[in-house]
């Protein structure tokens, strides 16, 4: 059984004598407590303070202290539980008095506001007395398993940060080192194409070149997937043209569509402004991820990109932002709606309820909407079997200062 310790502070004897009376009554009567109660007494405040902090020192600190107002010729109830509180903030008081130079008003004032504290007035039934001890030692147990609870759930909250920590550290070397050798291989390649006439050697070199870049991009994606949760993440903020971004996308997967017969088109509004400020490169990657996979699950017709400026958002947008509207749409193989329920869930495929084997991470689309929301947007997908699917983007994005043209609400579809 635990032990739970308590202090009596009272100038009279029969004070201490009456309450230890009491107490041992109850343990000859086998009245059952969740805990064994021992008892210590000092006749003077100063006496009982130096009890407090010896038991703190030792970390075996009192759960109730019963302290009496008036205790002359040395500190009175007050200034004795003032210095107890320097050192204990957890012990539980019941404050007792029949006759005080402190009105019960003037006590709470001093003490302040507090759950710690409990008014007995002189004479008091030992009953009560007995009933209140218990109670408020019951109390302080709780508090101090909460206590521990609290301190056992912060050192894994650390612990977890540093794990977080390290393994931010752990890919962000093993990325870096994996970059290093894999420059040199497609540089190497790249030497290899412009060098080489034999067709069989430069397919061969085409392939391990494209396998070579995947590798890069997975490395990277992973990085940047790790990455956005830490706090110092942050989105670079540079000019940018949307053109040039589009037509870089344009240029990316012109060839995938060409080897599947399908016709990629890309469509700008009249009257977009010329430039942007933001992360070319990450709203780059996101366009990318959903051209992807666009082009995997289509295998005949079209895939159309569509900027479009959210009239209506764009309206309360900050100062210097317009919110645009990007669409990707396809007529490819659709998705059902269990796999549009999960298509967000990270590592989710569902290539084999679309029927057509196709492989992947189950990466990208989480990647995307990660980055979406980071930058400040929303991320959605309409679809249907055998309906195709249209992947759409909504993002607030900063006018390049520079830029010369300005926007036209009202151009046409």
């Amino acid at each position: 059984m635990e032990e739970t310790r308590i202090l009596i502070v009272d100038d009279m004897e029969d004070i201490h004598h009456h309450i230890n009376a009491i107490f041992q009554i109850r343990q000859r009567k086998l009245i059952p407590t969740a805990f064994h109660l021992t008892f210590e007494s000092a006749l003077q405040g100063e006496a009982g303070f130096e009890l407090v902090r010896d038991a703190c020192d030792r970390q075996k600190p009192f759960a109730v202290a019963i302290v009496d107002m008036r205790m002359p010729p040395g500190w009175d109830g007050l200034q004795t539980i003032k210095k107890i509180r320097e050192i204990d903030q957890d012990l539980e008081i019941i404050v007792c008095s029949g006759y005080s130079d402190y009105s019960w008003h003037q006590i709470a004032q001093e003490l302040g506001s507090s759950d710690k504290y409990l008014f007995l007035t002189k004479p008091y039934e030992l009953s009560e007395m007995e009933q209140m001890v218990i109670n408020l030692a019951a109390k302080w147990r709780l508090n101090q398993r909460m206590k521990q609870n609290l301190q056992e759930l912060e050192k894994a909250r650390e612990l977890a940060e540093l794990s977080d920590s390290a393994k931010y550290e752990f890919l962000s070397i093993i990325g870096h080192e994996m970059r290093t050798p894999l420059n040199v291989i497609l540089m190497t390649l790249e030497d290899l194409l412009d060098s080489h006439n034999d067709q069989d050697a430069l397919r061969i070199i085409r392939n391990t070149h494209k396998s070579s870049q995947n590798l890069a991009q997975l490395i990277d994606d992973i990085l940047t997937y790790t990455s956005l949760d830490r706090q110092d993440f942050n989105f670079v903020q540079q000019p940018f043209k949307l053109s040039t971004l589009l037509k870089d996308c344009e240029q990316k997967f012109a060839s995938p569509c060409e080897e599947k017969n399908l016709r990629l088109s890309f469509d700008l509004p009249a009257g977009l402004p010329l430039g942007f400020m933001g992360d070319a490169k990450r709203l780059g990657r996101i366009l990318q991820l959903l051209l992807s996979n666009a082009v995997k699950f289509t295998f005949q017709g079209e895939i159309q990109v569509k900027v479009r400026v959210a009239e209506d958002l764009s309206a309360h947008a900050l100062p210097q932002h317009l919110v645009l509207q990007f669409f990707v749409k396809d007529t490819g193989s659709g998705m059902t709606s269990e796999q549009l329920a999960r298509c967000f869930d990270l590592f989710y495929k569902g290539e084999n309820s679309r029927g057509h084997g196709q492989k992947g991470t189950g990466l990208g689309l989480n990647l995307c909407k990660k980055l979406v929301l980071a930058m400040g947007g929303t991320l959605g997908i309409d679809s249907a079997p055998q309906q195709g699917t249209t992947a759409w983007i909504t993002l607030p994005l900063k006018l390049d200062s520079q830029a010369a043209a300005k926007p036209s609400l009202g151009a046409a579809s």
